[in-house]
């Protein structure tokens, strides 16, 4: 009697519990069910209605399907976080496919420079098409201040396979550029950049000398055009602008100055003539007509610009150091250094220059120890002055001294100036006068490493097969 008595209270046990997992069961959402199902690993649970789903789990031991009673937050939405990361997905490869497939630009898009701090920085060419960019062409300004886009100097970070044999000044290996002055008289650099890879950053090393400024400038980068195939570039001439009576004044200076650097003095003499017509109040354009006619072997028409331009600002120095400079071709020393004693009292940006001329004036007149003078008062002013070495190893050099001279040409060799290359031309020289050749014939292949197209360069092939017939005939 008891026997049956205890079988009787385990099957009404097991009734309760059956009926507590039945309604727990039936409690649930069909989605919960299914993850229940898939996780007793019930094949075709989906094609079960609820009631005989609930069915199947009642048929499998109670432990086991405990275990998986329980729904976390994860097994209920992951399904939906999976496809919301699919449409985020999709949605990402259409705007990188679509906006940023159109994007190439340059970083940074400007930079600033203050007076006498020299800059070097990286500029970023980015190219996020799908597809190579055969040519970029790089706008570069200088929107405030007064820098010259001489001092700017642009070159790749490293050499690539590239050569570009189309024509322009050549900057590097698939670098070249154009000067050009716009329709408002503003003069711009054009750099053309080659072969920018799909999906690929080119830097650019620049290299900017502020040595030349009185106040803060900025310089603007900007592409203005891009090419997917090689194009022909339609070659433009400058000197155009000044055939034509409609620009400003700034245009005809500006283009005047260029011409000036392309040697092309005739041009150059147009084009400032150009600028006067319009405005003959300008000291600066009547200096640099005469420094064309100089270049061009007129002197009396120099002299008379020089002048003319004194006489509008007295207070500019390059006037002075101009007619100094004949006047010292002349040989009227006399006058020379009162042209320069006036540009030191000024204390204008030529006063070193006037200073150095006034040495060689002195050594001239074989006052040498005044010479000398000049020389170390440019030093104290500004001891990483090179032409002050150059000018006083010439000096010692010219002395016969050409121990002491060699400590002065090295000291103008390791500065950056002018007269740099000369400086190791002429440390090649002292050695030689020395007799210690391969020394000389080490400076002078330093300069045809440097500027191999220079004339300094080709003095250097001069001087080197002089060493060589040299050493043939001992």
């Amino acid at each position: 009697m008891k026997f049956l008595e205890n079988n009787s209270l385990k099957l009404f046990e097991l009734v309760i519990m059956d009926n507590k997992l039945l309604l727990e069961l039936q409690s649930k959402q069909r989605d919960e069910l299914n993850i229940i199902a898939k996780k007793l690993k019930i094949k075709s649970y989906r094609r079960l209605n609820k009631d005989q789903l609930i069915e199947k789990f009642l048929e499998i031991d109670e432990t086991s399907l405990q275990k998986y009673l329980h729904i976390t937050w994860w097994d209920k939405y992951h399904n939906h976080i999976y496809g919301i990361a699919s449409v985020l997905g999709l949605l990402a490869c259409v705007f990188f496919y679509f906006w940023m497939q159109g994007d190439i630009s340059v970083v940074p898009k400007s930079r600033t420079i203050s007076p006498r701090i020299n800059q070097k920085f990286i500029l970023k060419i980015l190219n996020n098409k799908d597809y190579p960019i055969y040519q970029v062409d790089l706008r570069i300004c200088v929107e405030i201040g007064d820098l010259s886009l001489d001092d700017i100097k642009l070159d790749l970070k490293q050499e690539t396979k590239l050569k570009s044999e189309i024509g322009g000044a050549v900057i590097s290996h698939d670098i070249f550029g154009i000067s050009v002055i716009e329709e408002d008289g503003t003069k711009a650099d054009h750099r053309f950049i080659y072969d920018v890879d799909a999906h690929s950053t080119k830097e650019l090393e620049v290299e900017v000398n502020a040595g030349n400024i009185s106040e803060k400038s900025t310089i603007s980068f900007k592409i203005v055009r891009i090419d997917k195939e090689p194009t022909q570039i339609v070659s433009f001439d400058p000197f155009k602008q000044c055939q034509s009576d409609k620009h400003n004044f700034k245009t005809y200076y500006e283009t005047g100055k260029m011409m000036m650097r392309q040697k092309r003095y005739n041009e150059a003499r147009i084009c400032f003539g150009k600028a006067i017509e319009i405005d003959p109040k300008s000291a600066k354009a009547h200096n640099n007509i005469g420094v064309a006619f100089v270049l061009s072997g007129d002197n009396n028409k120099a002299v008379s610009e020089f002048e003319e331009a004194i006489k509008l600002d007295p207070e500019l120095g390059k006037p002075y150091i101009n007619l100094a400079s004949i006047l010292i071709n002349e040989g009227n020393y006399i006058d020379a250094i009162k042209n320069l004693e006036i540009v030191e009292k000024l204390n204008s940006p030529e006063k070193m220059d006037a200073l150095i001329m006034w040495g060689e004036c002195l050594a001239r007149q074989q006052d040498i120890d005044g010479a000398v003078g000049k020389f170390k008062e440019v030093i104290e002013l500004d001891s990483g002055f090179g032409p002050a070495y150059f000018h006083w190893g010439v000096l010692l050099k010219n002395q016969s001294d050409c121990e002491k001279a060699i400590d002065k040409f090295k000291k103008a060799a390791e500065l950056e100036h002018p007269l740099k290359l000369d400086s190791y031309g002429m440390w090649g020289a002292c050695l030689e006068t020395l007799g210690r050749e391969k020394e000389a014939l080490n400076k002078y292949q330093k300069i045809i490493k440097f500027a191999p197209n220079s004339i300094a360069a080709n003095k250097s092939r001069n001087s080197i097969n002089g060493l060589k017939e040299k050493s043939q005939t001992n």
